[in-house]
């Protein structure tokens, strides 16, 4: 018996109602954090296996950023100190955060969050408590 292999390529096209910008999904956030010389944000970064990209993957309990209370994890980077950190590396950006002193702005974005289209707007009045 012969065994023949075909291979096909496919192209996908996805039709959407309308066109979705970035600021339409991200919103962003600046924060300006007091640091000393030689002390750290209390952060720590991740970056993307491919592509551009660095994010807090963790907050240090009692550190500037969780005390501050603004920077969640997950957030992107995007500046530091006035730089543009979008198309850096995770060493690179670290590197920028480490030798930045005094008052530190910063800007982060993050996805918006959007409302819950089932949540009720009203307490049901018809739900039980398990109580009887």
């Amino acid at each position: 018996s012969t065994t023949f292999y075909f291979h096909f390529q496919v192209k996908l096209v996805v039709l959407r109602d309308t066109v979705t910008k970035e600021d339409d999904l991200l919103e962003f956030v600046d924060v300006e954090l007091t640091k000393k010389a030689g002390k750290g944000f209390g952060l720590s970064l991740v970056g993307r296996k491919q592509g551009p990209g660095v994010f807090i993957s963790d907050l240090v309990p009692g550190g500037i950023a969780a005390t501050d209370g603004r920077l969640l994890k997950g957030d992107q980077i995007m500046s530091v100190d006035g730089t543009d950190v979008r198309d850096k590396s995770q060493e690179e950006v670290a590197t920028i955060m480490k030798v930045t002193s005094g008052k530190v702005p910063l800007r982060v974005s993050r996805l918006k969050a959007k409302p819950c289209p089932t949540a009720p707007s009203e307490p049901n009045a018809n739900a039980t408590t398990g109580d009887k």
